[in-house]
């Protein structure tokens, strides 16, 4: 994988690649799965919200963002826009800020109702995320499928203790309940990997 030498915010490497190579620049690049989904969301609906994708294996796209911008990308192995109500709210979640309190920005990898791929964010010794794929152990009961005879494509968090330890056991740099602060990583711009992908 190639590091970028832009004045880069951060760089998303997932199996899903995605990059910030430049304060307002994330490039997203699938290296994951043959078919990813993205579907974005912001925290002010005036923000310029990207385009959800499908992005096939090795497919890139770039996403310019304006300072103070705050939202998240959902990833998914299904289709995962808004029109598809509480299903994306399962997908893993990237949340980020791009340069807000003090100019920091602010990055976390949020399983706290569920996960689809594995993703981990580091800046310099700073991680987060979770390099596991959860499908292959999840729970039965936590399961769920596109389609009724389909493969497994997301892991519900239904919160309960046993979700919880399910969801920190392997993976203890995730935000996996409401109240999980510590998880979130805050940085002065600099170059960031995340990659979501396994170990």
């Amino acid at each position: 994988m190639a590091f970028y030498s832009f004045t880069a915010k951060l760089a998303f490497f997932f199996a899903l690649l995605v990059s910030v190579v430049s304060a307002t620049t994330v490039r997203v690049c699938n290296e994951f799965a043959d078919e990813i989904h993205l579907s974005w969301d912001v925290n002010v609906p005036s923000m310029y919200k990207p385009q959800d994708k499908t992005l096939y294996n090795t497919q890139c796209t770039n996403e310019d963002l304006a300072a103070n911008w705050g939202g998240a990308i959902f990833v998914g192995l299904v289709p995962n826009g808004l029109d598809v109500g509480d299903w994306r709210n399962h997908d893993t979640k990237v949340e980020l800020t791009v340069g807000g309190y003090e100019n920091f920005d602010f990055f976390d990898v949020d399983q706290e109702k569920g996960a689809s791929v594995p993703v981990v964010i580091s800046v310099g010794d700073m991680h987060g995320g979770c390099p596991v794929d959860k499908l292959p152990s999840c729970p039965v009961e936590w399961q769920m499928r596109h389609v009724a005879s389909g493969p497994v494509v997301q892991c519900r968090n239904d919160q309960t203790a046993q979700a919880q330890a399910f969801f920190e056991g392997d993976c203890p740099n995730t935000y996996v309940r409401f109240d999980d602060i510590q998880t979130k990583v805050a940085t002065v711009p600099q170059q960031m990997s995340v990659r979501v992908g396994t170990a």
